[in-house]
């Protein structure tokens, strides 16, 4: 029993020198959206110019439902690191939140280029079509039977052309 015991504290020891436990704990999982941001104010602090650090925070901000100062973390993240296309669509998640859905719909075109095989991007940007009023609905065309859903769905035709320009998904496990 003391073997184990012994042996689960070498393990335990690893993973905190590691950085394992740090890392679970500092993307907000396990803590407060308000400590999580204290947490990453002070990181910032130390490092000014991580762009993943502006990104955790600009989630953080969205959580709290500070849309407006989640844009300008998201933005500064993008500026620091232009070629990340999470950053793109946490942005386009804020622009959305605030409906603001052409900027939204933008930053999601952007991601898809830099990311063209997430599925959860086309989710976001196809709720950005389904939400702006300015563009026609998607129900008629998405019901059984209707074999023009594309025509009717613009966001959906442009969607979908562009995951059939990325090619072929990767196998599922």
């Amino acid at each position: 029993m003391q073997l184990l015991i012994k042996a689960l504290i070498v393990v335990l020891g690893f993973l905190i020198c590691s950085g394992v436990i740090y890392a679970q704990q500092s993307d907000g999982s396990n803590n407060s959206p308000q400590k999580t941001l204290e947490d990453i104010n002070q990181a910032i602090r130390s490092e000014p110019d991580n762009a993943d650090l502006y990104r955790r925070r600009g989630i953080a901000l969205k959580k709290m439902g500070q849309f407006n100062q989640a844009l300008v973390d998201f933005s500064r993240s993008i500026e620091l690191n232009p070629d990340d296309a999470g950053s793109y669509s946490e942005r386009g998640k804020a622009y959305s939140k605030l409906g603001r859905f052409d900027a939204a719909i933008k930053d999601y075109d952007r991601a898809l280029d830099l990311d063209p095989q997430n599925a959860s991007i086309f989710t976001y940007r196809g709720a950005s079509f389904q939400k702006d009023e300015k563009l026609p609905s998607c129900d008629r065309g998405l019901q059984p039977g209707h074999s023009d859903g594309p025509e009717l769905c613009p966001g959906l035709q442009l969607s979908w052309g562009r995951l059939q320009k990325s090619g072929p998904l990767p196998a599922g496990d």
